[in-house]
């Protein structure tokens, strides 16, 4: 009575209550085997994992099945044939369907079996079946024939996925609903639209959220979004910015917790920034800040300096500096300090100050850095010595590249403002190493002053020079 019952409740499709089919007590007869193997596949349609267990199952039944009365063998008789295919074995659904070439119901049997061996006559079965009448066989069949295209290289991702989205409309209520979002979900990621993949499956969990029985699977669904959402965080140039930063803030409920959230919380304010919304940045990275120590506090803090920078808050980009000093900073991240704290004083009207922050740093983007504030400030002799180190890299002989001629030419303008006559003699050594359209210039800045009236012919040269160098930057 209980076999019957649950195999009574299988027909009517209330899968619950056909749960007795399970019982350990209704094992030992083919017929409870075949009707497991039918709610295997009620429970997990077209799932090629439980078709591998129901395939040998309906195969070692199929005598029963064939003998059932028409009308039930009807029914049966395609679900049976297009489980073997899928899963096994091959060779018993070859014969099924030799058996019943006239059959159309086992066309799309036919069509899983040949995916393998003829992808053209297997995609040209589904074409057909999914334009027929039979709305979930129309669903199937433009599904795998979506692919089959797919696997075969006729069609990309993204258009593999719009195709499936445009599928969702087609069924609902079911396993075959999820299954089919849960794969257009991973298709969108592929296509590079982790946001729109993790919209889907959130719109997922909504048409799970009041169904009892649904716990499972709306764990799964949240750890494959909190998924999603990971690797778009360690990838965050694959998105655009404002990508980025839509993705976070829509799925903050499967956000990284504990350790992993400044990590997170990091590279969401440095894509605030990125976005230009450095405003909504500011108190994230604030408050990431405050709640760290060590080299993450130092880090935090100068991504907000930086932020605040964005904002014409200079002052407040030294204040984030001063609050998170700390000694376990790196050189690298010290040095990222100092240049911001530099770039705030200068903003601030005090280059001198901002170079004497680059003091401790002799790298030569840090030397240049500081001779240009200290020139800033009219403090030219500080200027020239922030240089005078870099000439220790220049080729010992022959012609110099254009990155050395614009060291020697700023050095030459800083040492004449300083009135170092000594250092310009040793600077005009340089002029023949030059390139012709750029010792001009040089030449004009390394020359002694024009003391004397006989100085006149020369001064009228340089003044031909000066115009001749100015125009030629001015083209550059």
């Amino acid at each position: 009575f209980q076999a019957l019952s649950a195999i009574a409740a299988l027909l009517a499709d209330r899968l619950d209550d056909s749960a007795a089919l399970d019982d350990p007590a209704q094992a030992g007869t083919d017929e409870i085997t075949l009707w497991r193997a039918l709610r295997l596949m009620a429970l997990h349609p077209d799932d090629p994992a439980y078709a591998a267990v129901a395939g040998p199952m309906f195969a070692a039944t199929l005598p029963l099945l064939q003998s059932y009365p028409p009308p039930l063998r009807a029914r049966l008789l395609p679900i049976a044939a297009e489980t073997i295919a899928l899963g096994g074995p091959r060779a018993q659904a070859t014969a099924l369907l030799a058996q019943n070439k006239d059959d159309a119901s086992l066309r799309f049997a036919g069509a899983i079996l040949a995916e393998a061996a003829d992808p053209p006559a297997a995609l040209a079965i589904d074409d057909a079946l999914a334009a027929g009448r039979d709305r979930l066989l129309r669903l199937r069949a433009a599904r795998r024939a979506i692919e089959l295209r797919l696997s075969g290289g006729s069609i990309d991702v993204a258009t593999a996925a719009r195709r499936m989205q445009a599928l969702l409309y087609a069924w609902r209520g079911d396993e075959r609903e999820i299954d089919l979002r849960r794969r257009t979900a991973e298709l969108l990621e592929q296509a590079g639209t982790p946001r729109a993949a993790m919209a889907l499956l959130r719109e997922t969990e909504g048409l799970l959220a009041d169904q009892p029985d649904a716990a499972g699977e709306l764990a799964a669904l949240k750890a494959r979004r909190a998924s999603m959402l990971t690797r778009v965080v360690n990838a965050p140039d694959s998105v655009s910015p404002l990508e980025f930063v839509a993705a976070a803030e829509e799925n903050q409920d499967v956000a990284p917790h504990g350790a992993a959230a400044d990590g997170f919380a990091g590279k969401l304010a440095e894509q605030l920034v990125h976005a230009e919304m450095p405003a909504r940045a500011l108190p994230l990275l604030e408050r990431l800040m405050r709640g760290s120590d060590g080299a993450a506090k130092a880090e935090f803090g100068a991504e907000l300096a930086a932020a605040r920078l964005t904002q014409n808050d200079a002052d407040g980009a030294l204040a984030a500096l001063a609050d998170s000093d700390e000694p376990d900073a790196g050189d690298a991240l010290r040095l990222r300090r100092a240049r911001i704290g530099a770039q705030a004083h200068a903003a601030l009207g005090q280059p001198a100050q901002a170079a004497r922050g680059l003091a401790t740093f002799d790298d030569p983007a840090s030397l240049r850095e500081r001779a240009r504030l200290f020139a800033a400030a009219g403090q030219w002799s500080d200027a020239e010595a922030a240089l005078v180190p870099l000439l220790a890299g220049l080729p010992a002989e022959g012609p110099l590249d254009d990155a050395s001629t614009e060291l020697l030419i700023e050095l030459a303008a800083d040492t004449a403002s300083a009135h170092d006559a000594e250092r310009l003699r040793l600077l005009a050594s340089f002029t023949a190493r030059l390139p012709p359209d750029r010792a001009g210039l040089f030449r004009l800045l390394t020359d002694p002053p024009l003391v004397s009236v006989g100085d006149l012919d020369r001064s009228g040269k340089d003044i031909r020079t000066a115009k001749q160098a100015l125009a030629t930057m001015g083209k550059k």
